[in-house]
């Protein structure tokens, strides 16, 4: 890692302490602010952007928390809490849309507020706040029509209910200002409730019955109240009853409409979020694919070098283990050519070393020495049944027997159907082991056999080589 990259990652965690700090006292607003920044510096940070999710949602806005939480899943899928959050938010999904309409609601509000239309804006704003109570915007809103309207006790209420939530937000605190600016201060507004309050003791104190009027009889006001009583039924059943189930039913429609809406547009925004979450995968995978094989290809060059100064210096072993580590298809075409015309040469050179050093230590009875040794040679040149055997007899002797085992099979299988592998598969059973035997490729190779045999007793001359082979066999 770059010192950039770390000085960045630091700079996102300072920044987000700052903003876990400011959550602390409820300082909402700052903490966003800070949150951001740390965002801004590593967008991988989990814990900024859960903490950015879970104040969003504090304040109301649970399709900006659940997309930062949705991020940080995708960022961070194990033992991330955002996994939690979004589970429990869909868990309740009545709530989730609830507070998706809200939402629509509050745009239309707002777009009805700025037509000039302030009473209709607040009754949807008050409806908006009776299904979703911390959206923070909504009583900001509010706030702002009810001072606009001159009800500053009302104001002041509302917005005193918003620092309830963000307590140093500074648009609520401008407004709040402003609003006991135009009501001559706190003072005035606690005046203001105070006058409203005697007022409304005074009404209820006044009222006294004049003397010059005679009371009505009790039967009177009676018939007079059945008589309202009547007329009101009336009015609810031909005029209130037919509007308000009109009303009630065009609301219906006009939410069904808002629904859909509202998940198609969320539906896309996933879709979206999701498309460049795979977008950056592939492009961080194909980058580190780019890494990788640019550092292989370093290191197939670093190997090819070494293997050529070491074959000019005759330490072809060292030559042998170098070449063998070059991956040939990462090399250019002028590479690959020096690798062609090389590689054979120091092949042959290293296994005739290493066959020779595997003898020295095997009749000198240095075992692992051996093993060793004929492995870099079966390495290069597995078809040869000296190397072969010399080191199944190797393991067998330093009591590796399940190696062993597997260097007869060698032996079975390259050799099929001849006294090489019959001796093989005899020493496999020995070791306690079975022999796996391809049967098609032993008779294959014994009709061969005896095609050869046939043709030289046709020349009528005697050919010893079997007998020769089964005698060094031996």
């Amino acid at each position: 890692m770059s010192s950039f990259e770390e000085r960045a990652k630091h700079l996102s965690a300072v920044y987000y302490n700052r903003g876990l700090e400011r959550a602390g006292i409820r300082d909402l607003s700052g903490a966003v602010t800070q949150l951001l920044i740390s965002l801004k510096f590593n967008k991988e940070n989990m814990d900024a952007r859960n903490l950015l999710g879970l104040i969003y949602f504090e304040t109301g806005e649970t399709g900006s928390a659940l997309r930062e939480w949705m991020i940080s899943r995708n960022l961070h899928p194990a033992e991330n809490p955002a996994i939690d959050y979004i589970r429990q938010v869909q868990a309740d999904q009545a709530r989730l849309n609830a507070v998706n309409r809200t939402l629509v609601e509050f745009n239309e509000a707002l777009r009805t507020c700025k037509e000039g239309h302030d009473d209709v804006a607040a009754i949807t704003l008050r409806k908006v706040l009776t299904r979703n109570p911390k959206l923070l915007k909504a009583y900001q809103l509010l706030g702002l029509i009810e001072f606009r309207e001159g009800r500053y006790a009302h104001a002041s209420r509302t917005l005193k209910k918003a620092l309830k939530i963000d307590h140093t937000n500074p648009t609520t605190l401008r407004y709040l200002r402003a609003v006991e600016e135009a009501a001559g201060g706190s003072s005035a507004l606690k005046r203001h409730s105070s006058k409203d309050e005697e007022g409304d003791a005074t009404t209820k104190a006044k009222a006294p019955y004049p003397s010059r009027f005679r009371e009505t009889p009790a039967f009177v006001n009676l018939v007079n109240v059945l008589i309202g009583l009547a007329i009101g039924m009336l009015a609810v059943w031909f005029v209130i009853a037919p509007a308000v189930r009109k009303n009630a039913a065009r609301e219906a429609d006009e939410k069904v409409m808002e629904y859909s809406n509202v998940m198609a547009t969320q539906e896309d925004r996933i879709t979206q979020l999701e498309s460049q979450v795979a977008e950056y995968t592939d492009s961080v995978q194909n980058a580190q694919s780019a890494q990788q094989n640019s550092e292989n290809a370093v290191t197939s060059y670093d190997n090819l070098l070494r293997a050529y100064n070491d074959y000019q210096n005759a330490n072809y072993l060292a030559a042998g283990d170098e070449i063998a580590a070059v991956d040939v298809s990462l090399l250019s075409t002028s590479a690959a050519d020096i690798y062609n015309a090389i590689r054979n040469a120091i092949n042959d050179e290293a296994y005739s070393l290493y066959v020779r050093n595997g003898e020295e230590a095997y009749y000198a009875e240095n075992w692992p020495e051996a093993i060793t040794a004929f492995e870099h040679a079966a390495a290069i040149d597995a078809t040869d049944y000296e190397v072969l055997d010399l080191l199944a007899l190797a393991y067998q002797n330093n009591l590796e027997n399940d190696k062993a085992i597997e260097a007869y099979q060698k032996i079975i299988d390259t050799f099929p159907g001849t006294r090489r592998a019959e001796y093989a598969e005899n020493s496999i059973t020995a070791l306690g082991g079975t022999p796996v035997v391809n049967d098609a490729a032993a008779a294959d190779t014994e009709d061969t056999e005896e095609s050869a045999d046939d043709e030289t007793y046709d020349d009528g001359s005697e050919d010893y080589s079997d007998e020769s082979d089964e005698y060094s066999e031996e």
